[in-house]
C-alpha cells in the first residue's frame, strides 16, 4: 500500500536497465537502459477487463512523455 501511496503522488518510477539473457558480459546480449517515467494519472486498484476476463491490477499509469 506505501508503494502505490508513493507511485500515485509522485507519478513517477525509473524502469531498472534490462538484460535479455542476463548476462552483462556476453557482448551479444541485448541490452537496454533503464529510464525514468512520468505519468500524467495513476489509478489504483480499479477493474479493467483484458481478454475478456475482468481483472483488478494494483495500479494503471497514463504515461504523457519519457526521457
Amino acid at each position: 500500500m506505501l508503494a502505490k501511496s508513493i507511485l500515485q503522488k509522485t507519478k513517477s518510477l525509473t524502469s531498472p536497465d534490462y538484460y535479455f539473457d542476463y548476462d552483462p558480459n556476453n557482448e551479444y546480449s541485448f541490452y537496454k537502459k533503464g529510464q525514468d517515467l512520468i505519468f500524467e494519472e495513476i489509478i489504483l486498484e480499479e477493474q479493467i477487463e483484458v481478454a475478456g476476463e475482468k481483472i483488478i491490477p494494483d495500479a494503471i499509469g497514463i504515461i504523457i512523455k519519457e526521457f
